[in-house]
């Protein structure tokens, strides 16, 4: 929805700027449609990267503070994919990466906040909940 709503109409208009008195674009429907389908599978797949992080943390497959330590080196690879999948201009590429790399910063906050305690504080909960035992 956000690739066809915001990003498409963003991507033409900027396209169609570089028309001139002397230069008209001129743009075929198996460019337009190649275009349309390129930018709507390309946010497709960049909008999963997030849900698949958070599922990596959730599963334990990967720490949640080795993703932490790793988060410019993220934002380097989603720039990097963002410009393999979208057309050659940085609006685009930018309108692709900078919400991809929010929805992974959002990820992390939901690994974050749905992380179980930690073994040493589930004891502590559980011994809190048990009566004391009296010595006789």
């Amino acid at each position: 929805v956000f690739a066809v709503l915001v990003i498409f109409p963003l991507v033409m208009q900027f396209s169609m700027g570089f028309q001139t008195a002397y230069l008209e674009a001129a743009i075929g429907i198996g460019h337009f449609v190649g275009l349309f389908g390129m930018l709507l599978l390309g946010f497709a797949v960049m909008f999963q990267f997030p849900a698949g992080v958070f599922l990596l943390v959730k599963t334990g497959m990967i720490s949640l503070e080795r993703v932490k330590s790793m988060r410019a080196i993220i934002f380097v690879v989603i720039l990097v994919i963002s410009a393999l999948l979208t057309p050659p201009d940085v609006v685009s590429q930018l309108m692709m990466g900078i919400p991809t790399y929010l929805l992974f910063e959002l990820g992390l906050l939901a690994a974050s906040l749905g992380r179980p305690k930690a073994p040493s504080q589930e004891n502590q909960d559980e011994n809190q909940d048990e009566p004391l035992d009296e010595k006789e």
